[in-house]
């Protein structure tokens, strides 16, 4: 069974029946909790009772010089898939209830949490980020010099979407993203996330984007028609390319089949019934729509790039991408462009 633990550090003292009440919201599940590592009342956690969690807040040796002298030890978590936002949710509390400022270190790789960044918290609900370079040569964080020096990161809406948030993940934080899924016309109104990439690298960037969101979301009945000629076009020629569904019959002639070839040949008697153009929406499934631009800046439109996953093309997926919102230029696999 894994376990996962993490620190905050705080720039004051909370009192332990106070932290305990905002512990409960968040961890209904803690067993223990202790002020201090004293012999008295440390207990053993490097081999955990099952649901049993350890919470300790005490006085951080390492900075007492520091302004987040007092740090919050959490340990023997169960590694659940929520644990990172259930972390800084737990973090903002703190920092809104008791008007104090937190800072918390963030894994900017979850597969190699290390290095770190660190996101600080505000008393005022303002989250500020940290890359691992700033951390490394300041070392401690001085929240005051960082109110000055940081831009602060505040909330954005967007007129057709609603309200954006930023992104903490390492590799896009000039990103902002629907805070709920949204309903998509192009795709039968089902929700999705909506993602502004590289918000802001101009100055009209959002009202050039808001123009293009609002031309996607009254397409053309031609332009869905197109999108699904050229998405059964790439059905083909993959297929033609690759062999695919030649190896359906040569699958079905195996006696016993490992499990793998089991998963393969229904995934391809699937896909021998995408014989026309009609049928291909039933084989794509969107994860997101991306309002972007060039990354090169050699063009200065906005682009709708919607970011499917594909039951033919299971590695690379496949993408759909329509200038202003409206024209579409480009139905291949992710490949990182927007162009061919």
């Amino acid at each position: 069974m894994k376990y996962f633990g993490y620190d905050i550090y705080l720039s004051k003292n909370i009192k332990v029946e106070e932290i305990e009440k905002v512990l409960d919201e968040i961890y209904v599940e803690r067993i223990f909790f202790h002020t201090n590592f004293t012999n008295e009342n440390s207990i053993d956690i490097s081999n955990p009772s099952p649901g049993c969690s350890y919470f300790y807040i005490h006085q951080h040796q390492d900075i007492l010089e520091s302004q987040f002298p007092f740090q919050l030890q959490i340990e023997a978590l169960l590694d659940k898939p929520d644990k990172w936002e259930r972390a800084y949710k737990l973090t903002e509390q703190i920092c809104k209830k008791f008007k104090i400022y937190c800072f918390i270190e963030y894994p900017n790789n979850p597969e190699n949490p290390s290095p770190y960044d660190v996101l600080l918290y505000m008393p005022n609900g303002e989250v500020h980020l940290y890359n691992d370079a700033d951390y490394e040569e300041f070392g401690v964080i001085n929240p005051v010099k960082l109110i000055s020096e940081v831009k602060t990161i505040k909330p954005m809406r967007s007129k057709l979407i609603g309200e954006l948030t930023k992104t903490q993940d390492w590799n896009t934080e000039n990103d902002w993203v629907s805070a709920k899924e949204i309903s998509i016309p192009f795709f039968d109104n089902k929700e999705y996330i909506v993602r502004f990439e590289k918000a802001l690298s101009t100055e009209n960037y959002f009202e050039k984007a808001e123009e293009a969101i609002e031309d996607f979301f009254h397409f053309k009945p031609e332009l869905r028609t197109q999108a699904a000629q050229k998405a059964y076009n790439n059905w083909l020629d993959f297929n033609e390319s690759c062999g695919y569904l030649d190896s359906l019959e040569m699958y079905e002639e195996v006696e016993n089949p490992p499990e793998w070839m089991v998963r393969n040949i229904e995934n391809l008697r699937h896909l021998s019934q995408l014989d026309s153009p009609d049928k291909v929406w039933e084989y794509i499934h969107p994860l997101e729509i991306v309002v972007t631009k060039d990354r090169f800046g050699l063009d200065k439109e906005i682009y709708i790039q919607v970011l499917c996953n594909c039951d033919w093309e299971e590695e690379h997926g496949l993408q759909f991408v329509f200038k202003e919102g409206k024209e579409l230029i480009r139905v291949s696999e992710q490949d990182g462009n927007l162009f061919d």
